[in-house]
């Protein structure tokens, strides 16, 4: 593959071990190294390697370690890297710690580039190459995380095997690069076929060769020949002229049964008619959709066998109340009083009752005693006089 803009004396030496790697990837495509893409806020950003292929555009951010340490190398998502041996960021990175927020960025510019130029929505991947000491095993710890979709940090292998894997899951199945739009896209990044110096000059036949034009499938003919139509199906019916309309066919009427002689009559009176069929019994009415008002009366049984349960006694009707005035006489004491009886038999008790009790009060034994106590004392003796105790 071709790295455009790689004879640069500023490259760090991180840079060029890629870039040596990228010269030897056998695949169509092409790469420029040190493109410059405006981002976020108007600034201008660096692109450390834009690989640019038929069926995929990659932005590639390369970082080594500060110090020759090996061991695990913390690389989350979002906030600092970290790595035990080195104080600070481990590597070096424009975004305050977190080399994938750069790769993000630079991607975003890229990608607002390519559609403003070429007018297609084309999806931009990005990736962070991480270069190990020689000799010093390291390790990537990425978190519980995932990265974002088209987003990864990779350690650098030199036989890109990792990256040559990586690259075949995310690229595309249709082409989206054409040689017409890579060339456009380029002369903005200043690689043009006229640019004074070799390293930055990209001929059509470059372009034509790393980015083909997919082959067109052929159009069909405008006229091609139609097969004969079928013959049309004979009607299940022929048809006939109005004119000449099917006559009509009245059907053969069936002949009238003969009168019966005398002798049939004779004969047919003799022969026992047939016990007349049992009327059928009338279906047992359903009173599923009927309330309690709207059923007629039955009589109530110990036991249905058609809802299966023992109905509840109907209630007894209400007693009528009943006016003592004018209610007909009850028996009483053997004979039917009327109101005005039932009266003078109580007067009758009441008066009784008071002369009773006016006899018994003039009985002699519950006469007052007519003995005064005047007399009493006059028939008494007198007392002897009293005499005072003598002290003689």
């Amino acid at each position: 593959m071709r790295v455009v803009n790689s004879a640069r004396s500023d490259i760090h030496e991180t840079e060029r071990q890629v870039i040596a790697a990228i010269q030897r990837w056998d695949t169509p495509g092409l790469a420029v190294s040190g493109a410059k893409v405006t981002v976020v806020g108007g600034r201008s950003a660096e692109i450390d390697l834009l690989i640019l292929l038929p069926n995929l555009a990659l932005t590639v951010e390369v970082k080594g370690l500060r110090e020759r340490v090996g061991g695990i190398l913390y690389c989350p998502v979002d906030g600092d890297w970290s790595m035990k041996g080195i104080a600070g960021d481990p590597v070096h990175s424009q975004a305050r710690g977190n080399p994938r927020v750069q790769a993000e960025r630079v991607m975003w510019g890229f990608k607002n580039l390519a559609k403003e130029l070429t007018d297609t929505n084309i999806f931009v991947d990005a990736l962070v190459l991480v270069i190990p000491w020689p000799g010093l095993p390291l390790t990537l710890d990425k978190g519980h995380i995932a990265m974002p979709t088209g987003q990864d940090v990779m350690l650098f292998d030199p036989a890109l095997d990792n990256l040559t894997s990586w690259v075949d899951r995310r690229a595309h199945r249709e082409v989206m690069w054409t040689a017409a739009q890579v060339g456009t896209v380029l002369a903005a990044l200043g690689v043009t076929e006229t640019s004074r110096n070799p390293d930055q000059r990209v001929t059509a036949a470059e372009l034509t060769a790393a980015f083909p034009t997919p082959a067109t499938t052929p159009e069909p003919d405008p006229d091609p020949v139609r097969p004969a139509p079928a013959a049309p199906r004979p009607a299940l019916v022929e048809e006939q002229p109005f004119d000449n309309p099917i006559p009509y066919t009245p059907a053969p009427r069936r002949p009238a049964e003969p009168e019966a002689t005398e002798d049939q009559a004779t004969e047919n009176r003799d022969i026992a008619p047939t016990a007349p069929r049992p009327a059928p019994e009338p279906p047992e009415p359903q009173y599923r959709h009927l309330n309690a008002t709207q059923r007629p009366w039955q009589p109530r049984t110990e036991y249905e066998p058609r809802t299966g349960y023992d109905p509840a006694p109907r209630p007894e009707p209400a007693a009528a109340a009943v006016d003592r005035w004018t209610a007909p006489p009850r028996p009483w004491l053997g004979w039917r009083a009327t109101q005005p009886g039932r009266i003078a038999v109580a007067v009758a008790l009441m008066l009784g009752m008071a002369f009773g009790a006016g006899a018994l009060l003039d009985h002699p034994a519950h006469a007052p005693s007519t003995v005064s106590t005047t007399e009493t004392s006059r028939s008494a003796p007198p007392l002897p006089p009293a005499t005072a105790p003598s002290n003689r």
